[in-house]
């Protein structure tokens, strides 16, 4: 119900007192002006009817009202005046009878009623970008740039470049592969460092890309999406970190991976522990002390036997020892009157590395051993023989092995662990005269064995020497000797 229906309703006991009545349930114009009010047409101007209680212009079109009002169904121009237009009007007791004329107004102007034009869009929620409702715009910037989840899509536009944060304070590596409908899109990837600077880069051509940022290049990164040559679209992503374990703390050693970066070792003195990590080599120089010597120098891994440490010593002689510290310590003889090094390197010892253990102590060749004098005339000797012996000098060691029987064969095996190689020469010879008369079946170097059947000889015909070859005299040496 209107608020002018309820005040009629309220005031018809009164109906009939104009003064009160109508000046209440009249038009809001029909209040401010000088007595407006009627009760029946006789009551206004010849051009005017009594309409709701106040006076208006009789009309029998809309051409016949003022501008703005229209010609209702009982001849009265009704619709939303100004104060100036409706009081305008000269009524009955405020001008003489008949003398109602309303003023001239100009004609109205059409009104031209808008197109309705498309809805507007609605203003883009936080994350979104109108056009581009990915979920993660604005992320244009760096400085915009989202925390990455675990796994989740988003889409590069025109002239867009999307940018994600990724932080690995508890990992060890980081690796986002993102994955599109190629080759209608084409995504690349760049990973950056927290100054900006490249880390890893993905611009290959198929329906994958994937970077990998390690803990060593620090601890967060910012990955850059963007599209080649406007193949723009949908894209895919996965995040996975690598677990952070135990990772190898180098020693203080460092830098030593290299001849000119070598740990000078007798210069610190020993023992000396050290740890190899992984893709790394150690390297340590051993110095000339003075005149031929030997060192023996012990590697030893400190946290049991580990065949990925390996090791290879080299000096200026030529004398080459490697292997590894499968089966716990490792040794080997150390030149002190030349350069040696050491390199101590890893074959896939894990991010945690290996600890191991340097140290040296004096070598000496016992001399001259229970077998001299034998160097010109052959000692006799009962087969099988295995024994550890020296040569001293420009020594030369001859056996005459007896014992045998018609079936049987003999080996020679030399084997020469802790000397020079080519420094010693076994030979397997036949008597053919006086003790030094004898003529050279076989030439044995460090490592080899030769036979001979028993059948082929007389009794007593069979010579063993070693000898060092081009006169390699300069150190005192051991070696094994086994006769079988």
């Amino acid at each position: 119900m209107s608020r002018t229906t309820k005040l009629r309703s309220v005031l018809s006991p009164f109906a009939t007192r104009c003064g009160l009545v109508i000046v209440v349930v009249a038009s809001a114009w029909c209040a401010g002006c000088e007595d407006p009010c009627c009760a029946r047409d006789s009551d206004c101007a010849a051009a005017a009817k009594c309409f709701e209680g106040s006076c208006r212009l009789a009309c029998d079109d809309k051409s016949q009202c003022l501008s703005g009002q229209t010609c209702n169904p009982q001849g009265v121009c009704v619709g939303v005046e100004t104060r100036e237009q409706y009081c305008g009007f000269e009524f009955k007791g405020s001008a003489p009878l008949g003398g109602f004329e309303p003023e001239a107004s100009p004609e109205p102007e059409p009104v031209v009623e808008p197109e309705p034009g498309p809805a507007p869009e609605p203003e883009p929620e936080p994350g979104v970008q109108p056009g581009c409702p990915d979920g993660y715009e604005p992320n244009d910037a760096i400085n915009q740039a989202p925390t990455m989840p675990a796994a989740g899509g988003a889409e590069i536009c025109a002239d867009d470049i999307d940018y994600f944060q990724i932080d690995i304070p508890d990992s060890a590596s980081a690796t986002v592969t993102v994955t599109f409908d190629a080759p209608a899109v084409d995504i690349d990837l760049r990973l950056l460092n927290v100054d900006g600077q490249e880390v890893d880069i993905a611009t290959g051509i198929g329906d994958t890309e994937v970077v990998t940022g390690t803990r060593e290049d620090g601890q967060t990164f910012f990955l850059e999406v963007s599209a080649f040559a406007g193949r723009i679209g949908p894209y895919n992503f996965v995040l996975s970190r690598a677990p952070l374990v135990e990772m190898c703390v180098d020693d203080a050693l460092e830098p030593n991976q290299d001849p000119e970066t070598a740990t000078p070792y007798f210069e610190i003195g020993g023992p000396l522990d050290a740890t190899i990590c992984l893709s790394d080599s150690d390297v340590f120089v051993f110095s000339p002390l003075g005149p031929p010597s030997l060192a023996l120098v012990t590697l030893e891994p400190l946290d049991g036997p580990n065949p990925a440490v390996q090791f290879e010593k080299v000096d200026d002689s030529g004398w080459n020892t490697t292997g590894s510290l499968t089966n716990g310590a490792a040794q080997m003889l150390v030149r002190l009157d030349v350069f040696s090094y050491l390199t101590v390197f890893e074959s896939g010892v894990g991010p945690g590395g290996a600890r191991y253990r340097i140290r040296d102590e004096p070598y000496a060749v016992l001399c001259p051993d229970e077998f001299e004098p034998n160097d010109e005339v052959p000692v006799e000797v009962s087969v099988p023989v295995d024994a550890r012996l020296s040569m001293c000098g420009d020594d030369i060691d001859l056996f005459f092995p007896f014992g045998f029987e018609g079936n049987d064969v003999i080996t020679v095996t030399f084997d020469s662990p802790l000397s020079p190689p080519n420094s010693l020469l076994a030979v397997l010879a036949r008597r053919v005269g006086g003790p030094q008369d004898f003529e050279i079946v076989e030439e044995l170097s460090p490592g080899q064995s030769a036979s001979m059947p028993v059948g082929d000889l007389a009794f007593g015909d069979v010579l063993v020497g070693v000898v060092r070859p081009g006169g390699f005299t300069e150190l005192d040496l051991e070696y094994r000797l086994q006769l079988e």
